[in-house]
């Protein structure tokens, strides 16, 4: 899996982008051509959480919106905290909520700014 990030004011396409990617795979030997089952790219146009100053407040709000829906968010995407999303940060995240839920231990890497799960 290879991401790539770029400004939505940049002109190069998406299959420039992937083409442009497979070849710099290949060139510094992280695959060879041989090594390619299928390809599949997709562009999410808002990939990146954009970190500001009410930031904190507004995941809280939307913490306190969603959680009693049963709407856990968690992960890169579902967090909104870029500085806590690599896939180690990910599975943690996965992993504390479960034992939030099922075991009452509170998260450590996660805050959502709710009070901590009872019962």
């Amino acid at each position: 899996m290879a991401e790539c990030a770029r400004s939505i004011e940049d002109p190069i396409t998406e299959e420039e982008i992937r083409d442009q990617t497979v070849e710099g795979l290949i060139l510094k030997s992280i695959i060879t051509r041989e090594q390619i089952v299928s390809i599949y790219s997709t562009t999410i146009n808002y990939g990146y959480p954009i970190p500001t100053i009410e930031r904190d407040e507004e995941i809280a709000r939307a913490h306190a919106a969603l959680e009693p829906l049963d709407i856990y968010s968690r992960g890169r995407f579902g967090g909104w905290k870029y500085e806590a999303s690599n896939q180690d940060h990910c599975f943690i995240q996965g992993k504390e909520l479960a034992d939030r839920l099922f075991l009452d231990i509170p998260e450590k890497l996660y805050k959502t700014g709710l009070p901590e799960h009872r019962g």
